[in-house]
């Protein structure tokens, strides 16, 4: 599959057209999480801050976030280029038009799986459930955005 991939269902990965995307060391990884976390809703920059350094933040703080900010969308773009991280008023945002973000995949499967359940569908609900099951890569497996029909995210 083409395109960004955030897989957050065990250990942060970015994978871009199926090849991993570094993302390095804690901050980035914390800072990477809280955005994808917020589904494309503004992160104050106060949020980026607690949940980078658990509420002991250095003197600079603000500062460090937007390094980190700075540093995660030069590894972060779409195919035309256009970078994935939004600054707004206050903060940061991750847009997920167009990339695929495994929990809302995951999230999405449940949600059908509770519809057909609910019509009286236990067998089709508990194969929705199978098919949403994640299973963090293995020797062998093959976890390129989208492998066993996942979706991309509703932007």
């Amino acid at each position: 599959m083409e395109g960004i991939a955030f897989l957050v269902l065990g250990p942060l990965e970015v994978r871009n057209a199926g090849q991993p995307v570094p993302v390095r060391g804690a901050r980035e990884r914390a800072v990477l999480a809280a955005l994808l976390l917020a589904k494309g809703r503004l992160v104050p920059i106060e949020t980026l801050i607690d949940a980078t350094w658990a509420g002991q933040p250095p003197y600079a703080a603000g500062k460090a976030v937007r390094n980190v900010v700075s540093a995660l969308r030069g590894r972060l773009s779409r195919a035309d280029g256009t970078g994935l991280i939004e600054t707004g008023a206050a903060g940061y945002r991750l847009p997920l038009a167009g990339v695929y973000l495994d929990v809302v995949d995951f999230e999405q499967r449940v949600a059908e799986a509770r519809t057909l359940a609910a019509a009286g569908n236990p067998g089709p609900a508990a194969e929705k459930l199978r098919a949403g099951a994640v299973a963090r890569p293995g020797a062998g497996r093959d976890r390129r955005a989208g492998a066993g029909g996942g979706r991309r995210a509703a932007g």
